[in-house]
């Protein structure tokens, strides 16, 4: 009977190869539909590497895959790819990074219901992350704003400060 650690870690690992797989797909769909061969090749290169990086758990080379998979879906939008599919790929992209090194940091604590909690709910803020920076990011594709950009500069200078306001006053509570 296999423990509950290892169980935990059998359901991360597939979680982990259905997010690089569907990111990996997306990647290599964009790529052939604009004929891009290049962008096939590095699919395949950049699927090498996540296998690679899961087996042996290095950090420089789960930073490479993401950085990596996120250049070539910003490439292929740049040739003509559809956007929402590398936006796809991005996201997933990330959501497998982010496993991998979730997978990583719990390899080594002991299976405690604290710790199965702390799992439980980084998939689930991850999972609404991803789904929802997709959602907003294909949106926004298709909602176009004539905002001039100092009002759109002086906008995301407000969110940053108050973010910044927020993270102050939840450390001192």
């Amino acid at each position: 009977m296999r423990s509950t650690q290892s169980i935990y870690f059998s359901r991360l690992g597939i979680l982990f190869f259905v997010c690089a797989g569907i990111s990996l797909a997306a990647l290599a769909v964009g790529s052939g539909l604009i004929g891009f061969w290049f962008g096939l090749i590095g699919t395949g290169v950049i699927a090498a590497a996540w296998i690679t990086a899961k087996k042996n758990t290095s950090n420089w080379l789960a930073h490479m895959c993401l950085v990596a998979s996120t250049g070539l879906a910003c490439t292929t939008v740049l040739f003509g790819s559809p956007g929402w599919l590398m936006i796809m790929a991005g996201g997933f992209s990330l959501a497998a990074w982010d496993l991998l090194f979730l997978i990583m940091a719990i390899a080594m604590k002991p299976d405690t219901v604290q710790n199965r909690q702390y799992v439980d709910t980084h998939l689930k803020s991850l999972a609404a992350a991803i789904g929802l920076g997709i959602i907003i990011a294909i949106i926004g594709r298709w909602i176009r704003l004539g905002t001039p950009y100092i009002v759109l500069a002086l906008l995301v200078a407000l969110f940053i400060f108050g973010m910044d306001r927020l993270i102050r006053i939840l450390d001192k509570k």
